[in-house]
């Protein structure tokens, strides 16, 4: 999964266009998230990437940045 698919991933759950979605902004700050679509995002991931984060990757994760760093590091 690339950037661009997370993006479109992260902007069919949130409802929202994907040029309005910022990788480096807080995804607490994104347009119409909320905790459920959190997880449902992070979920969509763990399964199309049939991977699972950790408890100490999720605790690091502030902006979608992060997840993208996450998975390429993974992909090593």
């Amino acid at each position: 999964m690339n950037k661009e698919q997370i993006i479109e991933v992260v902007s069919e759950i949130l409802e929202s266009k994907p040029e309005k979605i910022d990788v480096g902004s807080p995804i607490k700050d994104l347009p119409n998230w909320d905790s459920i679509k959190n997880l449902m995002i992070l979920n969509s991931i763990e399964e199309t990437e049939s991977f699972q984060f950790t408890d100490d990757q999720l605790e690091k994760i502030n902006s979608l940045s992060d997840i993208f760093e996450i998975l390429e590091v993974k992909g090593d």
